[in-house]
């Protein structure tokens, strides 16, 4: 059996960032949608939305610069939000965001190599 006689009954979904990385013989079979990355309100309704599930109070200040911080990404909102809870709660409002470990390794592997020590 080949791609082309099972399609109708084949259903793949796939994310990613850069189209182009896709193989041509795959991207021609395939329907491409573009999905905007959330705007800040969104994803602050989105946090408060699983603060509310989860039982915790979000102060409004924080709610805010964790949209910023997360930059529009949705993952990223919550992975900070994860570790501002992980960090401190209750929570307050002058408390800082947090980076996520992943980020925070990057970001000292990079200071690292750029000054020599690595």
């Amino acid at each position: 059996m080949t791609f082309l006689k099972q399609q109708i009954q084949c259903v793949a979904v796939r994310s990613v960032t850069w189209p182009v990385q896709v193989i041509e013989p795959v991207r021609s079979r395939c329907l491409c949608i573009r999905v905007a990355a959330p705007t800040y309100p969104e994803v602050e309704d989105m946090l408060s939305h699983v603060a509310q599930k989860e039982g915790l109070q979000l102060p409004d200040p924080l709610r805010q610069r964790i949209a910023q911080t997360s930059e529009r990404n949705l993952r990223r909102a919550l992975l900070c939000f994860e570790t501002c809870h992980m960090t401190q709660y209750p929570f307050k409002d002058n408390q800082a965001v947090q980076m996520t470990d992943w980020e925070l390794y990057v970001q000292v592997h990079f200071l690292l190599e750029e000054s020599g020590l690595l």
